[in-house]
C-alpha cells in the first residue's frame, strides 16, 4: 500500500470548479456544526461566502487549499507551496473558476517551507500576498489555534474544500464544499495507515467514509475553540485512491507550529 499526500493527488488546474451548496448554516467566528447528510467525500456544499478564509492556490497544473491568516498572508501545506514559487492565490470563492464579484486573485510574492519540512513531516507553509488586501464580507481571516490549545480529539471539526468528491472523478467540485468528522488519536493514523506520527501532526476520522480529497491538500481545518472558531490543521497525507473508503487522514497541528508561523511572517 502506498501513502501519499493529498498534493501529489491533484487535478489539473483547467478542471470544472469545485461547487458549494448551502445546505448548512455556519456562523462567524462560532461554529454551527450541522450533520452532512449529502455525499470534498461526503460532504455538503457550504453556503457561499461562509467560510471566509478559504483560499484556492493554484500552482502551475496543481491545485491545492489554504486558509487567509492575517492581510498578508496565506497558510497552506509546504507540500502545496513547493510546487511554485510565485502561485496564485484566490480568495473570496465559492466558484472558484468563474469570476465572482466577491473574488480578488493575487500572484505570490514569496512562499516560505518550513525549514524541517521533509514531504512527511513539518508540512506547513506560508505564501506571501503582494499587497496587504483589504477584507470584505466574503474576505476574512481565520485565527490560530494557540500553544496549548490542546489535542482536539473528540471535537467535530470541519474541514472545507474545492477537492474532488470521489475517487473517480477527475474535475474538482464546482463549488466549495465542507465534512464534519472528529479528531482522532494519532494511533488510530499510525495503525491504519502504516506510518509514525509526532506531536506536530494530528489524525482526522474516515468516519461515514467523509474525507478530504485530491485537491484538498493544504485546506484549512476548523474547530470551535473558546467560543470562537479557529484553524487547527492542514490537511497534509492520506491514503492514495482512498477517498471513500474511510480510512483516516493526517494533519499538520497547528499550535505546534503557532510560534513559527508568527515569526515567519
Amino acid at each position: 500500500m502506498r501513502y501519499f499526500a493529498v498534493v501529489f493527488l491533484a487535478v489539473a488546474a483547467s478542471a470544472v470548479p469545485l461547487d458549494f451548496q448551502p445546505t448548512a448554516r455556519f456562523q462567524h467566528p462560532a461554529l454551527s456544526f450541522e450533520e452532512p447528510e449529502s455525499r470534498i467525500v461526503g460532504g455538503q456544499e457550504v453556503p457561499p461566502h461562509q467560510a471566509p478564509y478559504q483560499a484556492g492556490l493554484y500552482m502551475g497544473d496543481i491545485f491545492c487549499g489554504g486558509s487567509l491568516i492575517n492581510e498578508r498572508y496565506v497558510l497552506t501545506s509546504a507540500q502545496c507551496a513547493s510546487k511554485a514559487m510565485r502561485p496564485v492565490v484566490i480568495l473570496g470563492a465559492h466558484r472558484i473558476k468563474e469570476k465572482e464579484r466577491e473574488q480578488q486573485q493575487y500572484v505570490a510574492t514569496k512562499v516560505i517551507l518550513h525549514p524541517h519540512w521533509d514531504k512527511f513531516y513539518s508540512d506547513v507553509a506560508l505564501v506571501m500576498l503582494p499587497q496587504n488586501i483589504k477584507f470584505t464580507s466574503a474576505i476574512q481571516p481565520i485565527k490560530l489555534a494557540p500553544p496549548g490549545a490542546g489535542s482536539f480529539e473528540g471535537d467535530q471539526v470541519r474541514v472545507t474544500g474545492w477537492g474532488l468528491t470521489s475517487d473517480n472523478d477527475k474535475d474538482l467540485s464546482p463549488v466549495l464544499r465542507f465534512i464534519l468528522n472528529p479528531i482522532v488519536s494519532r494511533s488510530v493514523c499510525e495503525r491504519k495507515l502504516n506510518v509514525k506520527m509526532f506531536d506536530g501532526q494530528m489524525c482526522l476520522s474516515g468516519e461515514g467514509r467523509r474525507s478530504p480529497c485530491v485537491g484538498d491538500g493544504g485546506a484549512p481545518v476548523i474547530a470551535s475553540y473558546q467560543k470562537e472558531l479557529v484553524q487547527v490543521g492542514i490537511v497534509s497525507f492520506m491514503v492514495e485512491g482512498a477517498c471513500e473508503k474511510g480510512n483516516p487522514v493526517g494533519l499538520t497541528r497547528i499550535s505546534y507550529y503557532y510560534n513559527w508561523i508568527l515569526a515567519s511572517m
